[in-house]
C-alpha cells in the first residue's frame, strides 16, 4: 500500500489519526515526503488536504524536512478549498525561521490574504507567518511591524493575541518601538479575552 493510500480520506477515516501515522512514517523515512508532495497535484481535494496536513504534522517537530518543499506548499495557499489553504499556510508558518527569504518574497500575497480572505483560520495562520517572520532578524522585524500593526487595526481582537505576543519578542530587535507598544498595551490590557490579556502581560513585562 502506497503512503498516499494510508491517508485519512483514502481509508474512510474522518479523524486526523491516519494522517498523523503517515507523518510519523515520513519523519522516519523523509524520502516518503516526495510522494506526499506529489499528492498536491491530485484532482482529489480531500487527498490534497490530507497531504498538506501531513506536512503540518511533520513541520511541528521536524521543520527542516518540510522547508525544502516551500515552493510546493506555496501555491496551495491560493487553492479554492479552505482546508487545503489553511493546512498549507499552517505548515508554512512552522518553517518560517528556515526560509525567511522565501517569506519575504510572498509578503504581498500574505497581506492580500489578511485583507481579503474571509476564512478566519487561514488569516490566523497568515498572521502567525508574519509574526514568525518578524523574529528572524532586525530587518525582518522592521518590515513586518507595519503589517502586524495593520492586522490589529483591521481585525481588532480577532488575531490580537498572536500579534501582541510577537511584539514582545521583536521589541528586543526594535527597542525604538517602546512608545508605540505602550499604546498597544493600553488599548488591549482590559480585553475580556484571557488569551489577549496573557499576551499583553508578557508584552508589559518586556517593556518595563
Amino acid at each position: 500500500m502506497s503512503i498516499l493510500q494510508q491517508l485519512s480520506s483514502q481509508t474512510g477515516n474522518r479523524s486526523e489519526q491516519h494522517n498523523r501515522k503517515v507523518a510519523e512514517q515520513c519523519i522516519k523515512h523523509p524520502e516518503l515526503l516526495i510522494e506526499i508532495v506529489a499528492g498536491f497535484k491530485s484532482k482529489d481535494t480531500k487527498l490534497i488536504g490530507d497531504c498538506a496536513e501531513v506536512m503540518t504534522f511533520v513541520a511541528e517537530t521536524n521543520p527542516e524536512l518540510v522547508s525544502i518543499y516551500f515552493n510546493d506548499l506555496h501555491p496551495l495557499i491560493k487553492h479554492k478549498n479552505g482546508r487545503v489553504k489553511w493546512e498549507a499556510m499552517h505548515a508554512i508558518s512552522l518553517i518560517v525561521h528556515l526560509v525567511p527569504d522565501y517569506i519575504f518574497s510572498i509578503l504581498v500575497e500574505l497581506d492580500d490574504i489578511l485583507h481579503k480572505e474571509q476564512g478566519v483560520i487561514i488569516r490566523d495562520y497568515a498572521t502567525q507567518t508574519i509574526c514568525n517572520y518578524s523574529q528572524t532578524s532586525k530587518k525582518a522585524a522592521g518590515i513586518a511591524y507595519p503589517v502586524m500593526k495593520d492586522i490589529l487595526q483591521t481585525w481588532g481582537e480577532r488575531h490580537a493575541s498572536r500579534v501582541i505576543e510577537s511584539l514582545a519578542k521583536i521589541y528586543i530587535l526594535l527597542p525604538g518601538l517602546k512608545n508605540e507598544l505602550v499604546s498597544i498595551v493600553s488599548e488591549y490590557e482590559n480585553s475580556s479575552r484571557s488569551i489577549i490579556k496573557k499576551a499583553v502581560a508578557k508584552l508589559k513585562k518586556t517593556l518595563y
